[in-house]
């Protein structure tokens, strides 16, 4: 018969499963909580792990996402407005997502995403502009933005 693990007990388990994830990448509040959630560990359990990992700095939500949004950019340019669904579908608070997206460069992501996806467009010239805009704009750049870099990608500045 399997005892259930004593208070102590469960937030040790809870708290080296934290750390374990954190060895992998950085991870937001709210993911710990609903990783270890999901693993079965309480809600006191999962609130004083991140308690303590507030206190050992291993947790930071702004550091997060600017690594979030960094390695987003890299991999798969993205609009300010879809990083930012993303972000507050990680639980960051918005005041943090504006301090992360303070400086980003919509306009130049939005070129980099247009040059990455033109190549793969076939059809005729309005037909392959109208895809990627629509392309573009499922991305989370902002409509302007988008008439601006097709422009410059028009005239070939």
């Amino acid at each position: 018969m399997h005892d259930k693990p004593s208070p102590h007990q469960e937030k040790h388990k809870a708290f080296e499963l934290a750390l374990r994830l954190l060895s992998l990448r950085q991870h937001a509040r709210y993911e710990i909580r609903e990783k270890l959630r999901l693993k079965g560990f309480s809600n006191v359990a999962a609130e004083h792990t991140i308690q303590r990992l507030d206190q050992l700095q291993l947790l930071d939500d702004l550091a997060f996402s600017t690594g979030f949004i960094r390695s987003r950019c890299r991999t798969k340019p993205s609009g300010p407005y879809k990083l930012r669904y993303e972000l507050r579908k990680k639980g960051i608070e918005e005041e943090v997502i504006d301090q992360a997206l303070d400086g980003f460069d919509s306009w130049e992501e939005c070129k980099k995403a247009a040059i990455k996806k033109l190549p793969h467009l076939k059809g005729e010239r309005q037909v392959r502009e109208r895809k990627l805009q629509a392309h573009l704009m499922s991305r989370g750049f902002d409509n302007e933005v988008i008439r601006e870099v097709l422009s410059e990608l028009q005239t070939g500045a």
